[in-house]
């Protein structure tokens, strides 16, 4: 009996959560190809920056912008005491600099986690990051059993794509000698060279390789397809 109750109250949240994901403020926003002089332009009525990054995105030289945003009166509340759950995912924004301004590259509220989505620890979301024409999102959360999470997207053609993905299941609190990552055990997935590996870092950073195999060929998802629950 406890676990049916325990699986019908999971069905429950995830429900929940969809109900509330689908009230999506990055709808109120232009469609990609608009231009505006600032990037301000681009921050609806409500809404404040949570963090950016900049680098060159669609590989034309120039620096471009992403875009973190919030509520602007999201309060920073601890899990434990806090009875309205937000499960709203944040808007994250992609903007190309070009000669007019800043032109809508990108829009999505399927990337960033909401800020009660960590579980105990609170707001899973650790930073955006431009490197090597890739951006990169990372969070972090879990109560008792500890997750982080790297999702990259990338430029292709005339939208961006899913193309690597790094999942963690953390198993120590610590972070590992002379490293900056904590040990546990690291799912690697490359959608581009459809590639697997799974290893394990252990507490005095020796990597052991677990697994590593090719996967099946398949279309890339879009990120604004692409939901992480």
């Amino acid at each position: 009996m406890k676990y049916i109750l325990l699986s019908i109250f999971s069905l429950l949240f995830v429900n929940i959560c969809f109900a509330q994901h689908e009230n999506w403020v990055i709808k109120t926003l232009p469609e990609p190809g608009n231009i505006g002089k600032s990037y301000k332009d681009f921050i609806p009525k409500g809404y404040e920056i949570l963090a950016t990054a900049k680098g060159d995105l669609n590989r034309d030289g120039v620096v471009d912008m992403v875009l973190v945003l919030r509520e602007n009166t999201e309060k920073r509340i601890d899990y434990i005491d806090d009875t309205n759950f937000n499960s709203q995912y944040r808007p994250l924004i992609v903007l190309f600099k070009t000669k007019e301004g800043w032109k809508l590259g990108a829009k999505t509220q399927n990337v960033v986690m909401c800020k009660d989505c960590g579980g105990f620890p609170g707001d899973p979301f650790k930073n955006v990051s431009i490197k090597n024409n890739v951006l990169s999102v990372t969070q972090r959360g879990g109560n008792a059993k500890k997750w982080a999470n790297i999702r990259k997207y990338q430029y292709v053609g005339h939208d961006f794509y899913l193309v690597g993905k790094t999942d963690i299941d953390i198993s120590e609190t610590e972070y590992c000698e002379n490293k900056l990552i904590p040990p546990g055990t690291y799912t690697d997935v490359n959608f581009i060279t459809h590639h697997k590996q799974v290893k394990k870092v252990l507490k005095n950073c020796k990597e052991v390789v677990l697994c590593s195999e090719k996967l099946h060929s398949a279309p890339l998802e879009k990120m604004n397809e692409y939901l992480d629950i």
